[in-house]
């Protein structure tokens, strides 16, 4: 395929696709969902689901809580209460407990002043640990 093309997973079929590299959003061919490659931070507290084949960064100040989040890279510094899927990378920075329902990522790393609780499955490829788990 073309240098111009990336390769995207549908993240509710698990088709793929070919898109143009500069693709904001677009429908999956397969199933028919949207799909939105949006770069989103979260500096606020935030309540609603995540779902986004872009990366997602919770600030020191953010609060996400209760719901899901799907992405392709997560960087939380912040608080983020939720069940978690990368296709890429998740690292948690942030300082004190994090209560995390489910885990799932190709890399997951640990900073050494997060304790992170799982309360259900941690699925990963490659796990680093600084902090607690």
């Amino acid at each position: 395929m073309s240098q111009n093309k990336i390769l995207v997973p549908c993240s509710h079929c698990g088709e793929s696709q070919w898109e143009p590299a500069l693709v904001q959003s677009t429908n999956c061919r397969s199933c028919g969902a949207y799909l939105s490659f949006e770069n989103l931070v979260i500096d606020g507290v935030y309540a609603k689901e995540v779902r986004t084949l872009g990366d997602v960064e919770i600030t020191e100040r953010g609060v996400l809580h209760g719901i899901s989040i799907q992405c392709r890279n997560l960087i939380v510094k912040g608080r983020c209460e939720a069940s978690v899927q990368a296709m890429g990378k998740i690292e948690f920075l942030n300082r004190g407990t994090l209560k995390i329902n489910s885990l799932k990522a190709k890399e997951v790393m640990i900073g050494r002043h997060c304790d992170l609780n799982i309360r259900q499955t941690l699925e990963a490829h490659e796990v680093s640990i600084a902090g607690k788990l």
